[in-house]
C-alpha cells in the first residue's frame, strides 16, 4: 500500500455511538481444535469450525494475535486482539476479539483449544466491510468485532498492530447471543 487512503481499510477506531442497528448476528461453530504454527499464525489441523454470516458459511483457516489491539473501541486501545480468520471460496470473514489481559503461555500445537470458550457469549458485535490488516491489505473482508473484551488465559506468538485507518464503511451494531449449528454444516 502506498500510504494513500483506499476504499475500506482496517483496522478502525470503532465509535459505538455512531454505529447503526443491523441484523445478521454471527453463528459460530468452535469445537476444541489443535493447531500447527506457521510463521506467526496458527492453522487448524481440521476445518470443522467456522462462522456463518448472512447465510454464508466461512471455515476457520487460521488464528493470530496482535499486541496491542489493532481495533480501538471509542478511542481505547486494548492489550491485545485475537483474529479468527475464516474463508468461503474467495470471501474472507474475520472475527476480532479484543483482549483486556493476556497471561500465561500455551502451546496450541499440542493443546486443543476451544475458541468458543474465548468468544463472548452475549453482548454487542460491530460489523463492517474492511480489509486484511497485513499485506496485501485486501479489501472486501467481512469484519465482526466483539464489544466485550475478554481475558485470555494464555499467550501466543503475536505480531505488531497496523495503525488505524480512515473509516469509510458503515458500522452496524448488533446484539447477539452465540448460536451454534451442527458441525456437518461447516464441512
Amino acid at each position: 500500500m502506498n500510504g494513500a487512503v483506499q476504499g475500506n481499510q482496517s483496522p478502525i477506531d470503532i465509535d459505538s455511538r455512531a454505529a447503526v442497528s443491523g441484523s445478521g448476528a454471527p453463528f459460530v461453530q468452535f469445537e476444541p481444535t489443535a493447531f500447527r504454527l506457521e510463521d506467526t499464525r496458527y492453522v487448524p489441523l481440521t476445518h470443522q469450525n467456522g462462522v456463518r454470516l448472512d447465510g454464508v458459511t466461512y471455515r476457520l483457516m487460521q488464528i493470530h494475535f496482535h499486541r496491542p489491539s489493532e481495533h480501538f473501541l471509542d478511542g481505547q486501545q486494548f492489550p491485545g486482539e485475537m483474529h479468527i480468520v475464516c474463508q468461503s471460496n474467495s470471501e474472507i470473514a474475520v472475527v476480532g476479539v479484543l483482549l483486556s489481559r493476556v497471561d500465561g503461555v500455551i502451546d496450541l500445537e499440542t493443546t486443543p483449544v476451544s475458541l468458543g470458550a474465548v468468544v463472548p457469549s452475549i453482548g454487542r458485535v460491530f460489523r463492517y466491510d474492511g480489509s486484511l490488516t497485513t499485506p496485501p491489505f485486501t479489501e472486501g473482508v467481512k469484519w465482526v468485532v466483539y464489544e466485550t473484551p475478554v481475558e485470555l488465559p494464555w499467550a501466543c506468538v503475536s505480531t505488531r498492530a497496523r495503525p488505524l485507518q480512515h473509516k469509510n464503511a458503515t458500522l452496524a451494531v448488533l446484539r447477539h447471543e452465540v448460536s451454534h449449528w451442527p458441525a456437518a454444516a461447516v464441512s
